[in-house]
């Protein structure tokens, strides 16, 4: 149970890590 939840946090924090990424080097 406590290790979906960590996959799942780790997917969300990845995703937005990676969206913050994207827009950085779309306006740089």
């Amino acid at each position: 149970m406590m290790l979906s939840l960590w996959v799942i946090s780790l997917g969300v924090i990845a995703s937005g890590i990676a969206h913050e990424l994207e827009t950085l080097h779309l306006s740089a």
